[in-house]
């Protein structure tokens, strides 16, 4: 197949959930596809690292620029706005920031266009060719729609039907999104789930160091914020009022937590090109993100790097002799305590599970059939 990739933001470097799927997908989709990256240019200076793929692959990259926020009125505004624009508020209000995608596209003539976890100027922008290629739009998020204010979801609903109209399907990362899809179109005959995936080196070995958390997330987000905050102040100090010599070691790029400074047996790390050193060490990874919805990609992470783990419930992460999942009522400070504590004085052993190469990772193979079956060519 030929794949058109299109992304808001550029896929690297990989320091967030959303970068590390978009990595993934990219690198197992041109193992064996032709491959065309379009992202947004956000971060110019960050470079685009050479894919070892499959020699026939394409995987061009074409960056552009879209004038987001630095549009200013005109004559032909002016006339636009006496008349009675009938399309979603979120269409009009994303009308002057709506990139030219037709001529990459026409270059390339892909079978398909991927959308990762696109914003609605990249959506309107691969619609204008909806009639020539096929568009998948992946990682949709529709219970933030559901979880938003009245007005918000309203506007929300209005635009991803107008979305439904054009895209072959949407992708959600598992099946309580795809309920919350059904809550927001009316139906979900074009939405199925894509799990989210984490990997790890080839060459990865455990060597924990005693009494070490870790805590892995962009902090820039932030639920991953306010989740390790209410940790450090709600969780760790009875954890290390039962054992001292307690670490905590904070990864993830974001501002400082404690511009004061950061309590004892607390180190923010900061942005790393490589998680694997970081689990290799950990005693006990933990995800305190009590909101939001950027919490599955960290676990995934804990798991395949075999690193005992405590969180709260999601859907894409099962309770197990290693994962320990925390209700969020009635006292989830006291049990995440006793359960980080619980794996600190009894590690469990945890065998690595086994791990794929990024083509043949659950996720992309997924994703494959679903691009194949939309092109009807077997992926």
């Amino acid at each position: 197949m030929r794949i058109a990739i299109i992304s808001p933001w550029n896929p690297w470097p990989v320091d967030s959930g959303s970068r590390q799927r978009a990595d993934l997908i990219i690198r197992g989709l041109a193992a064996s596809h032709d491959v065309f990256v379009i992202y947004g240019l956000q971060q110019p200076y960050h470079a685009i690292p050479e894919l070892n793929q499959h020699p026939q692959a394409v995987a061009q990259f074409l960056t552009f620029r879209w004038p987001r926020g630095e549009q200013t009125a005109t004559n032909d505004d002016a006339n636009r706005r006496i008349a009675i624009d009938f399309r979603p508020r979120d269409i009009q209000r994303m009308h002057p920031f709506i990139p030219e995608l037709s001529g990459p596209l026409a270059t390339f003539k892909p079978d398909v266009i991927l959308a990762l976890e696109a914003d609605g100027a990249l959506i309107a922008a691969a619609q204008n060719s909806a009639r020539t290629f096929p568009i998948v739009v992946d990682q949709w998020e529709p219970s933030r729609i559901v979880d938003a204010r009245f007005v918000t979801r309203i506007r929300s609903q209005l635009f991803w039907r107008s979305i439904m109209t054009h895209a072959r399907v949407i992708t959600v990362v598992t099946n309580a999104e795809k309920a919350a899809a059904g809550h927001i179109l009316g139906g979900i005959s074009k939405v199925c789930v894509v799990e989210n995936e984490a990997l790890r080196a080839s060459n990865f070995a455990r060597n924990p160091a005693p009494l070490t958390l870790l805590f892995a997330g962009n902090l820039d987000y932030e639920p991953n914020r306010d989740g390790i905050l209410w940790f450090i102040a709600d969780v760790l100090p009875t954890i290390q009022k039962e054992m001292s010599g307690v670490q905590l070691h904070i990864v993830g790029r974001g501002a400082p937590l404690c511009p004061g400074g950061l309590p004892v047996g607390v180190t923010q790390i900061g942005w790393v090109d490589d998680l694997s050193g970081c689990y290799s060490t950990a005693s006990v990874a933990i995800n305190p993100v009590r909101v939001g919805h950027g919490s599955r990609v960290k676990n995934q992470c804990a798991i395949v790097h075999g690193v005992p783990l405590v969180t709260f419930p999601d859907q894409s992460t099962v309770a197990s002799e290693s994962i320990r999942c925390i209700p969020t009522t009635p006292n989830p400070a006291q049990e995440f305590a006793v359960a980080c504590l619980g794996f600190l004085q009894n590690p469990p052993m945890v065998p690595l599970p086994e791990c794929e190469s990024a083509a043949g990772s659950r996720l992309v193979t997924s994703l494959s059939k679903v691009l194949g079956h939309i092109v009807g060519v077997d992926a």
